[in-house]
């Protein structure tokens, strides 16, 4: 399924999910619309790939909806979100989501492929409690509320130890297996926070963290505990 308000991306992303040999491809305006149709499995999909900023329903309140489970959704639906850059201060929360993944606008069909390969190649999808998810604050715009833990922590980043003592050590992304436990958060330039430290790193999300490179954010290494 696709979610867009706007006609036009709508209509572009469902011809290039044809083109990728999607059989049918539903479309929705906004969060609101594709809720409905994921409610009680009314209509079953094998994914979805939704933009951020929409009226009723923005593309984190369905994702928040989706993932906790909102009125029969099915919870581990693999869900694509397609952003520009300006975009990046909500990366954060939709890893708090777990979204499968980013798509930078204009949407291409390369840049689709590559990632629907990536989302259906992982077997394993990991959900949290719905507790966990109901901590996260989706609403943005001109009336969201000053961010708090759980919505868009913002931190100064984090300075490393000189040296991989004190119970930590540092090692590359592409090193790391699933199971380490982060000793430091995980943040940007910025000091936005993107995964916070005592998260365990599962391989969807070391998979995630190295798909953020499709944003121009790029995570070289991240300080594991001992």
């Amino acid at each position: 399924m696709v979610v867009d308000d706007e006609r036009f991306t709508r209509a572009l992303v469902a011809r290039l999910l044809g083109y990728l040999g999607a059989k049918a491809v539903f479309q929705a305006e906004n969060g609101a619309d594709a809720l409905w149709m994921l409610e009680g499995g009314r209509m079953a999909f094998d994914a979805v790939v939704a933009d951020l900023e929409m009226p009723r329903v923005n593309g984190l309140e369905m994702l928040k909806e989706i993932r906790s489970g909102a009125n029969g959704c099915r919870r581990d639906l693999p869900v694509v979100m397609l952003t520009g850059h300006s975009d990046i201060e909500l990366v954060s929360r939709a890893m708090a989501l777990d979204i499968n993944g980013f798509i930078v606008k204009p949407v291409s069909q390369g840049a689709l492929a590559s990632r629907l390969a990536r989302v259906f190649g992982d077997d394993v999808r990991t959900i949290r409690a719905e507790s966990e998810y109901a901590m996260v604050d989706a609403r943005f715009g001109a009336d969201e509320p000053a961010p708090a833990r759980g919505g868009l922590p913002v931190r100064p980043p984090p300075s490393p130890p000189p040296s991989p003592d004190g119970g930590m050590y540092r090692i590359a992304l592409t090193d790391v297996a699933p199971g380490g436990v982060l000793a430091l958060d995980v943040t940007v330039p910025s000091g936005l926070v993107l995964v916070s430290e005592g998260t365990v790193l599962t391989s969807r999300l070391i998979q995630r963290l190295k798909g953020l490179g499709d944003l121009n954010i790029v995570i070289e290494d991240v300080w594991l505990r001992v």
